[in-house]
């Protein structure tokens, strides 16, 4: 945001995706801002591809069946919809961590989760990439705590674990979520009246098989045919179990998209989630590796897997060529004039982390230039890099209301002739059209300074996280915890 949220810090409150420093080092060297995107879409499919293929080995330990995992999670049709059609960088980012969390899962029920910093990474990256798909899978995990809930009764050494694991994750992302918690405390924002309903979006239960968005498409449901014709037996009961799970979960999540579930009923609670159709990211990675470990199970010598991959191989590529062949919408390019064309740069979608007082993008918008005082007067003023520099001379208001909009821990510094500091200026969220209103005090003499510094829960939360990150590091050296 280059005058929405001021200074850039505001909008990372929100979207703190570490992965999202990647473009910005790469403008920083020049690179333009489309091909600076591009590369990171390129990255996260990489990414995507090679957690995949490490997380199915941790439990196949045969590359065969990691493959088939990493192909079909890529390749995926609504992995590919959120990358081309709907440009969801938080959701496609989140893809890249999921596979972590499912292997947690195979540590947790079969390992007494002998590699916690694994499920760790997994739920900080979900958490960092997307909130929403981080609710899912905590409800993942609830439901798989709640149906073996008899090995953590006689385990409870492994539920503390677990407890203490969920602790760690919290301390390491601090940074994100109690900065996030003290402005939702702060100010109501626009995802508390969302611009969309989930009983309006929910969808009907064929549509899961149509080659269009949203949808899961045919193909991933094809390839768990096998699992028809696979017999239980002592040798893969163990993995064949596991496998199932992952299938059970990932056709429980495509079905929770559709009417059989009662959004209706259950809209105030649950209308966060805007699109139901989101549990198809959760149900993408859990049929993905599911299907790689039944074909591990189900195929068993050389010619077949050979077969089976390529036949794998070729469903895919022409699902995922049909789905990019149909998009619509296409993946955004950005042009150079991104950051001085204010409707690109202005654009917030359903604005859900805007304050509830921004009543219009448009007023926004047209006061974008512009600094109003309390009988509706222009105030001149410069900007330099996130700060506004406003003159005090002649100034007779006793408020003005600056082209920042407001979140908590904006301040605004009087300074005399000399450079001087005179004193802090109250900062509120009261000015028109949700902008930052600083008031007057009559001691002003040379300028005023508005810039976002932040808060003290802000500053608090990053000794938290930094110093959990240092305690990770110490027990990883003293034992294996990935």
């Amino acid at each position: 945001m280059l005058f929405l949220g001021g200074a850039g810090y505001a909008s990372s409150l929100f979207y703190p995706d570490l992965l999202l420093y990647f473009p910005g080092v790469l403008r920083a060297l020049g690179v333009s801002i489309n091909q600076s995107y591009h590369l990171f879409v390129a990255l996260c499919i990489i990414l995507c591809y090679a957690s995949t293929y490490i997380c199915t080995k941790m439990v196949t330990k045969k590359r065969f069946s990691s493959m088939i995992g990493a192909i079909i999670m890529t390749l995926s049709q609504y992995h590919i919809d959120d990358i081309y059609t709907r440009s969801a960088v938080g959701e496609f980012t989140a893809f890249i961590f999921l596979p972590f969390l499912l292997y947690g899962i195979y540590d947790l029920l079969y390992e007494e989760l002998s590699k916690p910093g694994i499920m760790a990474m997994g739920f900080a990256g979900v958490l960092l990439s997307h909130t929403n798909t981080f609710i899912m899978c905590i409800l993942l995990y609830g439901f798989i705590v709640l149906f073996h809930y008899k090995i953590f009764y006689k385990n409870k050494k492994l539920f503390l674990k677990l407890l203490l694991t969920g602790l760690i994750t919290l301390a390491l992302t601090c940074f994100y979520w109690l900065p996030v918690l003290e402005q939702l405390k702060d100010s109501t924002f626009g995802l508390s009246n969302s611009w969309v309903s989930v009983k309006d979006t929910m969808r009907e239960i064929s549509s899961i098989f149509e080659n269009q968005m949203p949808g899961m498409g045919i193909a991933i449901f094809l390839l768990c045919i096998p699992r028809l014709f696979t017999i239980k037996t002592k040798k893969n009961k163990k993995l064949l179990v596991y496998g199932d799970i992952l299938l059970f979960s990932g056709i429980a999540f495509s079905l929770g998209a559709t009417v059989l579930f009662p959004w209706e009923r259950l809209e105030r609670f649950v209308n966060f989630i805007q699109f139901p159709w989101r549990f198809y990211l959760l149900a993408s990675a859990c049929l993905s590796m599911g299907i790689a470990i039944l074909y591990e199970i189900y195929f068993q010598n050389r010619k077949s897997r050979e077969a089976a991959l390529i036949a794998v191989l070729g469903i895919m590529i022409f699902s995922s060529v049909t789905n990019i062949q149909r998009t619509e919408e296409g993946y955004y390019s950005y042009s150079d004039d991104y950051y001085s064309y204010k409707p690109f740069t202005a654009s917030v979608i359903g604005g859900e982390w805007l304050p509830e007082q921004v009543d219009s993008l448009e007023k926004v918008l047209e006061y974008s230039d512009k600094i109003v005082g309390d009988s509706g007067e222009e105030i001149s003023f410069y900007r330099k890099k996130n700060e506004i520099h406003v003159s005090c001379k002649n100034m007779e208001s006793s408020y003005m209301d600056v082209p920042f909009i407001y979140y908590k821990g904006y301040r605004a510094v009087s300074y005399d002739n000399e450079g001087e500091k005179i004193e802090d200026l109250k900062v509120s969220g009261e000015g028109r059209h949700g902008f930052c209103r600083v008031y007057f005090t009559g001691k002003e003499e040379g300028k005023v300074v508005i810039a976002y510094k932040g808060t003290w829960a802000q500053k608090i939360s990053y000794f938290i996280s930094a110093g959990a990150m240092g305690a990770v590091f110490m027990l990883s050296r003293k034992r294996r915890i990935f």
